[in-house]
């Protein structure tokens, strides 16, 4: 049995998910999320059930299996290697070989570890429900442009929360003007499609030249449907967060345009080397 804690928002989850899709169907063992941790966690809730994902959720038994692994590995040291515990947040080759069974723990957050198996992927993290009339609209806007470009400004708990900001920091009004003019150099004039958890402020705050549509979607309850909406656009500016990486590799689009920052965190002591795929513009 394959145990995967998941925790953190939706990208993170997405990241977690795909990861230990991916070990289930390279080695043939079933593999089983472990949700419990969002009956605490304030920040974010659990979102993955709103897609057509093989959602495999541990029960009781399996999670006193494999936690028992995961603890005695931890505090005690004779868990038979049983615990998979992320040291880092680039690519490491060697937690694919652990595929036997196992309780995983860690954010996996490169395309990476999900080689072989992005088709599938894509097909699966599609909405379960129908969009709402505000998706639909979205829907057609975005088909009326001539180059639909979604653009996400992440705040939040970036701004609000002082340990996150120490260790993620915001993206610049000028980064979102470069991104824009290296869009429009690559792809021609795009219509802004403005995705974010604090659309006041991007209101506010983002006249980057170009016609632009504020995504008043209805919040973190709609969180999903954004997610889908930004991966319709034909090409991409992403923040550094997670959810708009989702946004930009769920389209599918081989010559899409998609910009990202040069600098993924504020703390030069976590490693994102790995987490840009190759051919994505970062400055």
């Amino acid at each position: 049995m394959l145990v995967f804690k998941v925790m953190g928002g939706l990208g993170n989850q997405l990241f977690q998910y795909a990861f230990a899709r991916r070990l289930s169907l390279l080695s043939g063992v079933p593999f089983r999320l472990d949700v419990t941790g969002f009956r605490k966690y304030k920040l974010h809730d659990y979102a993955l059930h709103k897609f057509n994902i093989a959602e495999n959720i541990a029960g009781p038994t399996e999670l006193m299996r494999t936690k028992t692994w995961y603890f005695a590995d931890k505090w005690l040291g004779f868990g038979a290697g049983r615990s998979v515990v992320e040291q880092g947040l680039g690519y490491d080759s060697s937690f694919v070989r652990k595929c036997a069974g196992g309780y995983f723990r860690g954010y996996w957050q490169s395309a990476r570890y999900f080689e072989g198996i992005e088709d599938q992927l894509r097909r699966e993290i599609t909405l379960k429900e129908a969009m709402d009339a505000f998706g639909e609209r979205t829907l057609e806007k975005m088909a009326a442009a001539a180059n639909p470009v979604s653009l996400h400004v992440r705040r939040g708990d970036y701004v609000s929360d002082g340990e996150t900001n120490r260790i993620h920091g915001l993206c610049s009004i000028e980064y979102y003007r470069a991104a824009v003019e290296r869009v429009a150099e690559k792809s021609g004039d795009p219509t802004l499609f403005v995705f974010s958890d604090d659309i006041d402020w991007a209101k506010g705050n983002l006249d980057l030249g170009f016609p632009t549509v504020f995504m008043d979607s209805g919040g973190a309850a709609k969180k999903h449907q954004d997610l889908v909406l930004m991966s319709r656009c034909r090409n991409h500016i992403i923040a550094n967060s997670t959810f708009s990486w989702w946004g930009a590799w769920l389209n599918a689009i081989p010559e899409k345009v998609v910009v990202a920052p040069s600098r993924w965190f504020k703390t030069e002591q976590r490693d994102a080397s790995t987490l840009v795929p190759e051919g994505w513009i970062r400055i």
